[in-house]
């Protein structure tokens, strides 16, 4: 005799909308994730592994090197990078729609509700497992949120201003390496010091600059004091190309005494040729795609870059 089970109108409900209620969470969350630039969260975390593995400085693997709390740690650091950069989209969103940016707040696939109660959560979430690391990694955590909130929130907003921007991109480059250095249970090393002040340097005279070539009207509407808006464009274009090449050569110089960041001087030379190819023979009245070349030759060049240093 086999018995017949079904639900009850009320279960069957009550079962369809939490299926709803998970599937829209899980929705959203792609959507914040897809806001927060992805391509930026993967650059954040090569770092912080590249911290760890210059800081542990082995001639064997290093991945068996790492103590117990490098991975709460890295989840946190990839938390609070993820609500840092979710939080500066929601206050762009209007100047990313001014820009004909294709992301999920610009395009209102993504409410700003939504996203900024999960930056709370993203944020809480990633300060409570720094306290659960100890605290050196809540203290550096904290900063880390900070210089997020101060980047993108009034009254400092320091991405107004390209000065500030450049002094808080390498600020949240320099406490990354030293994330990943202390989760790995690593030490100041002649290889990460070399490693985190050149490639801090490369995202702030560098990427922080080039990426507003292809934001110049949403900047201009948002009142922004970045060097787009301020300094003549092929002047510009020539100082960020001098920039690139003077860290590249700063890097090979000290490649000399360190091998090990020979092919990371090697791949940066490269990529502070590109960026100087792309940034000279583009306009910021350019397609965007035209327009966004230097900022992708100034990123692949980070990724080419710390995978050399990985491996």
């Amino acid at each position: 005799m086999t018995v017949a089970w079904r639900l009850e109108p009320t279960e069957a409900q009550f079962l369809r909308g939490l299926i709803g209620m998970t599937t829209n969470g899980f929705h959203n969350l792609r959507l914040c994730f897809a806001e927060s630039r992805p391509t930026v969260q993967i650059m954040f975390m090569l770092r912080f592994f590249a911290g760890a593995a210059a800081g542990l400085q082995t001639t064997r693997s290093w991945l068996p090197e790492l103590s117990g709390q490098f991975l709460p740690v890295a989840v946190a650091w990839f938390l609070a990078s993820v609500a840092s950069y979710l939080l500066n989209g929601i206050v762009d969103y209007e100047s990313d729609a001014e820009n004909n940016l294709d992301r999920p707040l610009a395009n209102r696939e993504l409410s700003l509700r939504t996203a900024t109660r999960t930056v709370i959560a993203l944020s809480v979430a990633a300060l409570g497992l720094a306290v659960l690391a100890g605290p050196a990694f809540f203290a550096l955590i904290t900063a880390f949120l900070a210089l997020g909130a101060a980047y993108s929130l009034p009254p400092l907003q320091l991405k107004k201003n390209s000065t500030h921007s450049i002094l808080t991109v390498v600020a949240a480059g320099i406490l990354t390496y030293a994330a990943g250095m202390l989760a790995a249970g690593g030490r100041l090393t002649p290889e990460l010091l070399v490693l985190a002040v050149t490639m801090s340097l490369w995202m702030g005279l560098v990427g922080a600059i080039v990426k507003d070539f292809s934001d110049v009207e949403g900047d201009r509407l948002a009142r922004c004091k970045t060097f787009t808006l301020r300094v003549s464009e092929l002047r510009l274009r020539r100082m960020v190309s001098l920039f690139a090449f003077g860290i590249a050569a700063l890097l090979l110089v000290a490649a000399t005494k360190s091998p090990t960041l020979l092919l990371a001087g090697g791949v940066v030379l490269l990529g502070a040729a590109a960026v100087a190819y792309t940034a000279l023979t583009s306009r910021y009245t350019d397609p965007r795609q035209v327009s966004r070349r230097p900022y992708r030759a100034f990123m692949w060049t980070q990724y080419a870059a710390h995978l050399s240093v990985l491996a």
